[in-house]
């Protein structure tokens, strides 16, 4: 009875130790599942981080374009009316030039006339000085 109980014992102390190895096999098993979790959980925060990072970045050049071209707008609106005095007035000045141009070529012409005239005038004072001169002489 004593080898029976001594069997059984050892039988139980077998069957006890193969559940402990199935159980430490499992308990290895679920610790690798849970590092590989652990490491899978890493990449899949720092993809999101990176995803929002650059999304974030996104967000804030599209922004800056935004507020950029808002400025440029407010700028264009607020040069506006001087760009357009300055175009009336290079138009005036413009204009001005050309009726200088035009009288000055006029008085250029004239003057022209006038050197004609007073040459034609003294060539026909001295043909009459002469002219006196001969009669009177």
């Amino acid at each position: 009875m004593e080898r029976r109980r001594a069997a059984a014992a050892d039988e139980r102390a077998w069957d006890l130790s193969q559940r402990f190895a199935a159980t430490e096999a499992r308990l290895h098993m679920a610790e690798d599942a849970a590092a590989t979790q652990t490491e899978l959980l890493r990449a899949q925060a720092a993809q999101s981080a990176q995803t929002a990072a650059e999304e974030m970045l996104k967000r804030t050049d599209e922004t800056f374009r935004n507020r950029e071209l808002m400025s440029q707008q407010r700028m264009e609106a607020q040069l506006k009316p001087v760009a357009d005095t300055l175009r009336l007035f290079q138009e005036h000045v413009a204009a001005l030039e050309k009726t200088r141009n035009e009288e000055t070529g006029g008085l250029k012409e004239q003057l022209a006339q006038l050197m004609t005239a007073s040459t034609a005038t003294r060539d026909e004072a001295r043909k009459l000085t002469e002219a006196l001169r001969g009669n009177t002489g």
